[in-house]
């Protein structure tokens, strides 16, 4: 009968190492979400010189409306420059 106290116990920890191991993994990919939205903000300003209207969000705000997906295009133009920086590296090197 103890030893099924044991096996409870332990089980209840792995589950709750997996939860706080899980939680700075999803605070560091919102970070690079809204690292990458700012990048491509910013490159679509450059590029359009000035052209492209669009209001730069605050952290709080990019969180509390990501999931209406309307920095989609922003995201993916950071996420497009990024990979451009590499393969021009890769291909310098």
């Amino acid at each position: 009968m103890g030893s099924h106290y044991v096996y409870i116990s332990i089980r209840v920890e792995s589950q709750m190492g997996i939860v706080l191991e899980f939680i700075p993994s999803l605070l560091v990919a919102i970070a690079f979400d809204f690292f990458l939205y700012l990048t491509g903000t910013a490159v679509l300003k450059i590029i359009s010189f000035g052209l492209y209207k669009s209001k730069v969000y605050s952290y709080s705000e990019f969180k509390a409306s990501k999931s209406n997906n309307s920095f989609l295009m922003q995201y993916l133009v950071g996420i497009l420059f990024y990979a451009l920086i590499i393969v021009a590296m890769a291909w310098l090197y």
